[in-house]
């Protein structure tokens, strides 16, 4: 395997801060970079870490057509049956992967050379929709199984789940009868709320597939989670999925009361393409001069920079290039254009803030809400997390500092088992309870 180099903001891209290197303490997983500190760690919020049950990872098997008449099998396998739980807590023992020098937890490397591996096939694979879709699909099965694990249904039954319908056309959406999830802990002890956007690539999941998810944030955050089947982007090229999210934000501050959430505490949150409906939900109430209806937004590994777009192989980081070919093809569908799109017609959208949020300008971007930015050291979209915050930062909706994982990759929070899941998982807690209470 090729070892990952430290990371820096060489590339240009808006990055906040400088290029020194920091952390809160050398055996400290909360680490920060470019010499952004995450104060909202600075005070311990519980006294004592969370216990989080780490569901056990099934495996995904698709047969994958890459050329006429020729099939592959491929299979996405148990990352944690790779390595022991003794290995992985000796990792998060070790302050080297926990000081942001540069070192990737060997399972969160695994995946990256995995998909690495897979990149050859993604030209033809994501040179159409059909394609696009039988790559989800592993992943897609991957959550399934985990759902209908012991630990996936444990945590499901750890919540009350009901549903919603929401028109979303009034506000320019596609989706007469949107269905939301509404996923309340039994022993809820708020009235916040998270509406929370899926991720899945721009070209998959579904709030039902990652309901054992959902139920675990509401629990770690004590909170109602509205969770909005708002659409797949490559379907609903935008701004439909903003639009569509947007009335999840409406339906929730006007339905309130009924379902006992106090509308001053409410907050948006996605990750992964997730996040891209978060900043692109932030527009549309930045546009109405609605930002200050919501409590801050959470964009987590956000994807939504339009430097993807003229990347070229020698351009990218060691990881970045899993990655680089699909987002430059599913954002293509996300703007509304075509698979064979050339320069010509990308540059008809490529400044597009629907379809890139770090294209808005500083006007649209005052009047967004407070929004919070993490991500992790190795996620392919680290870049888009610090031109996201950049923009933000200097437009006064910067909400406190980035904060960054160290030696976890892009989907290491989607892959249960994986080393830093837990400290993940008690640090977004910690961050959770100093902000909402802020």
């Amino acid at each position: 395997m090729r070892t990952p180099e430290l990371l820096d903001s060489s590339d240009g891209s808006r990055a906040a801060g400088s290029s020194e290197v920091s952390s809160l303490a050398a055996a400290d997983h909360r680490t920060v970079i470019n010499g952004l500190t995450p104060r909202v760690l600075e005070e311990e919020l519980v006294e004592d870490p969370i216990e989080v049950e780490e569901p056990t990872e099934q495996p995904a098997v698709i047969e994958v057509t890459d050329s006429p008449g020729a099939t592959q099998q491929v299979v996405v396998d148990k990352m944690a049956a790779t390595f022991t739980e003794e290995e992985k807590a000796a990792w998060e023992a070790d302050p080297q992967y926990n000081s942001h020098q540069g070192k990737i937890y060997p399972d969160s490397e695994v995946m990256l050379e995995r998909g690495r591996s897979f990149a050859a096939m993604v030209p033809q694979l994501f040179s159409t929709i059909d394609g696009m879709k039988q790559v989800a699909a592993p992943t897609d099965q991957m959550h399934k199984a985990t759902a209908e694990s012991p630990e996936g249904l444990a945590e499901v039954a750890k919540c009350d789940v009901t549903t919603a319908q929401i028109d979303t056309t009034p506000n320019g959406g596609d989706l007469p009868q949107m269905e939301m999830l509404v996923i309340k802990p039994k022993d809820l002890s708020t009235k916040d709320a998270i509406i929370f956007y899926h991720g899945g690539g721009f070209i998959g999941s579904s709030p039902q597939t990652e309901l054992y998810r959902l139920c675990r944030f509401a629990v770690l955050f004590d909170a109602t989670i509205f969770a909005p089947e708002y659409g797949i982007p490559i379907d609903h090229p935008a701004p439909l999925c903003a639009c569509n999210g947007y009335s999840a934000v409406t339906y929730v501050i006007e339905n309130a009361n009924q379902h006992g959430i106090d509308p001053a505490r409410i907050v948006t949150m996605g990750e992964s393409h997730g996040s891209h409906a978060v900043a692109a939900v932030s527009i549309q109430l930045a546009r109405r001069g609605e930002g200050n209806l919501l409590k801050f937004a959470w964009a987590d590994i956000p994807a939504v920079s339009n430097r993807w777009m003229t990347m070229k192989e020698e351009d990218c980081k060691w990881e970045e290039l899993p990655c680089y070919v699909a987002q430059q093809q599913v954002m293509k569908l996300v703007a509304g254009g075509k698979l064979d799109d050339g320069e010509s017609e990308i540059s008809s959208y490529i400044n597009n803030p629907d379809v890139f949020p770090t294209c808005m300008n500083d006007e649209l971007a005052k009047g967004v809400p407070m929004t919070f930015v993490s991500t992790r050291e190795f996620c392919f979209f680290r870049t888009d997390a610090f031109e996201y915050a950049e923009l933000l930062k200097q437009n006064g909706k910067l909400l406190d500092e980035v904060y960054v994982q160290s030696g976890t990759a892009h989907a290491s929070a989607y892959m249960p088992g994986m080393a830093g899941t837990k400290l993940l998982l008690a640090d977004e807690q910690r961050i959770w309870r100093k902000l909402i209470s802020m």
